[in-house]
């Protein structure tokens, strides 16, 4: 557990730091150039894509180090969602402040918390996963993330400019994309059904490769 402590401190300064430091850049007004798109009712939203930001393309890194070696693989996978959780946890006074500052609704403001943590939830388990079988997880998992997060939102949007086909529906995967939309359900129904999938494929009592 020793080994465990410094990749948790420095993920919980980073994701802490990565909040309050948008917070401060946000409401702070310290950047020589305005940003137009910040505006007091679309704070929260800037807050939460940089969350997703982080939960998609940041934790995973640092999964590895925070997996259990010597733990059953679905063992290993509680803990890293029991740290998902913890990050939920934390980021919920600067998301207060903020969904605050928007006058976001309880039900949104809870709906994104649940994307965040679904999000999370999904990666742990993929590499999870990934880990206990010695699969290699990390590039396919960046293009992965990468795609479902812009090139089908933007594909979506060629489409609809060309008059090809609605592909609205397949944009709405992204979770970048939903929340940008203020309708974050499908990314959550759909990370979590294939996050509860991954769970049930997992070996049980196959232990993680150190």
């Amino acid at each position: 557990m020793e080994d465990e402590r410094p990749a948790s401190v420095l993920l919980y300064l980073s994701w802490i730091g990565a909040l309050c430091g948008t917070l401060l850049l946000l409401l702070g007004d310290v950047l020589p150039v305005r940003l137009v798109f910040v505006r007091p009712e679309t704070l929260f939203l800037c807050l939460l894509e940089v969350e997703l930001a982080f939960v998609v393309f940041v934790w995973p890194w640092f999964i590895p180090s925070l997996a259990l070696p010597d733990a059953p693989a679905r063992g290993s996978t509680l803990r890293l969602l029991r740290e998902v959780g913890l990050l939920v946890v934390a980021s919920l006074p600067p998301a207060l402040i903020a969904a605050n500052v928007s006058n976001v609704e309880p039900g949104d403001f809870l709906l994104a918390q649940a994307l965040l943590w679904v999000m999370g939830a999904f990666a742990a388990t993929l590499f999870s996963v990934g880990l206990g079988r010695r699969w290699t997880v990390g590039a396919w998992y960046l293009l992965g993330a990468f795609a479902v997060s812009s090139v089908l939102p933007f594909g979506a949007f060629i489409a609809s400019s060309l008059g090809v086909c609605d592909l609205t529906w397949l944009a709405r995967i992204s979770p970048f994309w939903a929340a940008e939309r203020g309708d974050p359900f499908w990314p959550v129904l759909v990370y979590g059904v294939l996050a509860v999938a991954l769970w049930s494929f997992s070996p049980g009592q196959r232990r993680i490769a150190a």
